[in-house]
């Protein structure tokens, strides 16, 4: 089937300079040339007919205009007949016309489905991140055809230097531009304090801290990455029945604590400094130690889209390696259409669409009645969207998901993909266990919608 880009400028029957390509795509223009001179001029019908989809209560009953003009066409006077259509912005619609003379079978035009053009301006910062974007994209371009949307690049700037560049001038003002920067996840500060309670000689909280004779071993891994830093902690402070039985500032800390590994912190409570916290925890009493840490942790890698933009950050092989992580380009493909799905439209946080007619066959005959429907309004917001009192950071899709408890959320639940299941890939997380299609069916509907109507 024929794509008919609702975004794009066409070729004008007419033809002809300065009129060459100003037929905006939303508009369809079709003729049919009778020659002059016939002594009864048959009726010309036209025909219209829109496949039946599920989609069919969003359809706008299309707009149209019949005229005749008379021309000259390969020297021969003529009666040229017109049918301009206007139609609804909605992806995915097939389209089929015909038209038919008095007596005369139908001639029928090539039939064509709508579809939309997406250009993306890419900024990476340098070309590494641009080459894991451009093996990730042709994922990209096969996620979104299925809502019947061309991804394509338009400018492409690495490092600060503009290294492609396209020509879109035949484009319609429609057309859609989103900026994609592309940037690698990094080392940021980060302070975070842990509490680790101790109880006849063993520790009751938090799970990943330890008690081995006298050495308290915690597993940094659960807090935080950490790179290689001169302080690991900036301070301890204990606390017993009592009240504070030792405290250790910035420049003693390093003394009573080492960093075994990228995953491990231990604390020498044998230190001088902490025999008092020794003496109660030996005596089987209750001690709480406070471990004030100034490290870096490495940031992760995600993104964050909204009207006309993507930033995407993307993994280091360093910190891959480093990390014993996986960034492969189906999960870089996946997290690129989770941006661009929210650029354009997808999930919105007020998003609401209105129903429309649900004919989907069209008769106009020159000279005959207006034949057009006014829309209904009945509001419809996405159905499958839950926001960030569930998890994640703004509004996302719940397909083959379900609520778990969680205290670390506002509503105390959390979404998560159901066990065997695969998410969309507008879940709130698209690193692992998405589906191969990449947006549900929900998603698909919603987005043939919304992005038209941008």
């Amino acid at each position: 089937m024929k794509r008919h880009y609702i975004n794009k400028k066409y070729v004008d029957p007419d033809g002809g300079a300065p009129n060459y390509r100003n037929v905006p795509g939303h508009r369809v223009k079709m003729k049919v040339d009778l020659r002059r001179g016939t002594v009864v001029k048959p009726t010309v019908s036209w025909h219209v007919e829109r496949e039946a989809s599920e989609d069919d209560r969003f359809v706008e009953d299309p707009q149209f205009d019949v005229r005749t003009t008379p021309t000259t066409s390969w020297g021969r006077d003529v009666d040229r007949h017109w049918l301009t259509l206007t139609i609804g912005k909605v992806l995915g619609a097939r389209y089929t016309v015909s038209v038919k003379l008095d007596g005369q079978p139908a001639h029928s035009f090539a039939p064509f489905e709508t579809w939309y053009r997406v250009f993306l301006n890419v900024n990476a910062g340098d070309a590494y991140l641009y080459g894991l974007f451009s093996k990730a994209l042709s994922g990209v371009k096969k996620i979104f055809e299925r809502a019947c949307i061309a991804i394509e690049e338009n400018e492409v700037t690495v490092a600060g230097t503009k290294t492609k560049e396209k020509d879109h001038s035949e484009q319609g003002d429609r057309g859609a531009r989103i900026t994609v920067t592309l940037s690698a996840a990094d080392w940021y500060p980060f302070s975070h304090n842990v509490v680790v309670k101790i109880a006849n000689r063993a520790v009751t909280e938090p799970k990943y801290a330890t008690l081995t004779g006298d050495t308290l071993r915690l597993s940094i891994a659960e807090i935080c990455r950490w790179k290689a830093s001169p302080e690991h902690l900036t301070s301890i402070t204990a606390k017993g029945g009592a009240g504070t039985l030792a405290t250790v500032g910035r420049d003693d800390v390093a003394g009573v604590s080492a960093r075994v590994d990228n995953r491990t912190l231990t604390v020498d409570l044998a230190a001088q400094a902490l025999a008092p916290v020794q003496a109660e925890i030996a005596a089987g009493r209750a001690v709480e130690i406070t471990l004030a840490t100034g490290v870096e942790q490495f940031g992760r890698e995600g993104g964050q889209g909204g009207a006309g933009y993507a930033n995407i950050k993307l993994w280091r092989q360093a910190e891959l390696t480093l990390f014993g992580k996986t960034q492969t380009s189906a999960q870089i493909a996946a997290l690129v259409a989770h941006e661009v799905g929210h650029a354009l439209g997808l999930v919105d946080r007020n998003a609401s669409e209105a129903y429309r007619g649900t004919r989907n066959v069209y008769a106009f005959t020159e000279g005959g009645a207006d034949e057009r429907r006014a829309p209904a309004t009945v509001s419809k917001a996405h159905p499958r969207k839950h926001g960030p009192e569930f998890g994640g950071s703004g509004h996302h899709c719940t397909f083959n998901t379900h609520r778990v408890d969680d205290t670390s959320t506002s509503s105390k639940k959390r979404v998560e993909v159901m066990d065997g299941m695969k998410s969309c890939v507008m879940f709130h997380s698209t690193l692992d266990r998405v589906r191969d299609e990449g947006f549900c069916d929900t998603c698909i509907a919603h987005l043939r919608r919304v992005a038209a109507a941008r």
